[in-house]
């Protein structure tokens, strides 16, 4: 366990971590990714930090008249964790680092919430809300360990009841 940032070196930090992949920030304070992971970790329990600064979520797409993107994108959708395909993903991620694509949309059902679903589930697929927020977190802070801007478009899942809105897509990305 590395512990918590050292205090003189935490406000800069923090301006870091909102700009900053991992890897920059293990060459800036000469700590392995680990140590940058876990002062993180502790930052952001304590609400001093919200770490994914390069995600852009596309709210509500009937509003937006076009997104504009400039340069190299890996595009992906229907991810619907928890039931997403990890070795799949893995893959988008390597070609993106093969390629040195730096940014990444996910068009639509990055989260399956079939918790919200008014359809009739099946026996032993079933989780928790909270089940499928925390693993949604998990794969976004894989994803921004190497991913500099991530633009998360909203799709059917997510539109998936009001308390969607509430409690589910819109909370991956705030401190709970």
């Amino acid at each position: 366990m590395a512990g918590k940032c050292p205090p003189e070196l935490e406000a800069e930090f923090i301006q870091d971590c909102a700009t900053l992949t991992v890897g920059t920030l293990e060459v800036k304070y000469n700590r392995c990714a680990s140590t940058i992971r876990e002062w993180r970790l502790e930052l952001r329990n304590e609400g001093k930090i919200r770490w994914w600064p390069g995600i852009r979520l596309m709210i509500d797409p009937p509003t937006v008249t076009a997104v504009e993107v400039e340069g190299d994108f890996i595009v992906t959708g229907d991810l619907e964790i928890p039931y997403h395909d990890g070795e799949l993903l893995g893959y988008a991620v390597s070609l993106a680092q093969k390629f040195g694509i730096k940014k990444l949309i996910v068009a639509g059902d990055f989260v399956a919430m079939d918790e919200l679903s008014p359809f009739p589930q099946e026996i032993g697929t079933m989780h928790t809300l909270s089940d499928t927020v925390a693993e949604g977190r998990m794969v976004l802070e894989d994803l921004v360990e190497w991913f500099e801007e991530i633009l998360l478009i909203k799709g059917n899942h997510e539109q998936r009841g009001s308390r969607a809105r509430e409690i589910g897509f819109y909370n991956l990305l705030e401190r709970t």
